[in-house]
């Protein structure tokens, strides 16, 4: 298994963990307990290089942190596997990511705002509108492409 996924198990079975207590998934703090929890790795802390490797560390983490919580929170709609779908629900997720105080984070679906929840199913339905007008466009392109051929 190679280093990248498993990273990717710590972080998603650390969204489980606070999915499982219904707690926010924000991705800054997500970084900083995992690579809390892999300073060992850092054993020279005199040598000169320490900063380096932290700061590019931190960045590639904070990354595949932001990944997990997109994927899991279905904001990228061409990676919906994995997505948490509440039960009884066909795309109703358990955590949707929202931008509070300036700070993009999941929240539990339960503990958005009605503003939250009516501005999440509008951002839904302007991807969807993008959607349509790409597949319009591409039907355009194979009708005009047949045309000229």
């Amino acid at each position: 298994m190679s280093y990248s996924d498993q990273l990717r198990m710590e972080i998603v079975e650390t969204l489980n963990a606070l999915a499982e207590e219904r707690r926010p998934w924000n991705a800054d703090w997500i970084t900083t307990a995992i690579c809390g929890n892999h300073e060992h790795g850092l054993a020279n802390e005199g040598g000169e290089d320490v900063e380096f490797w932290r700061y590019c560390g931190q960045r590639a983490c904070r990354e595949a942190v932001r990944r997990c919580i997109n994927q899991l929170a279905g904001d990228r709609p061409e990676q919906d596997d994995g997505q948490l779908v509440l039960p009884g629900w066909d795309h109703l997720q358990a955590y949707y990511t929202v931008n509070r105080d300036g700070t993009s984070i999941g929240i539990p679906v339960f503990d958005l705002t009605d503003i939250e929840i009516k501005e999440k199913a509008k951002e839904y339905r302007k991807m969807g509108e993008g959607c349509f007008a790409h597949a319009d466009e591409l039907l355009r392109f194979l009708s005009q492409r047949a045309a000229s051929a």
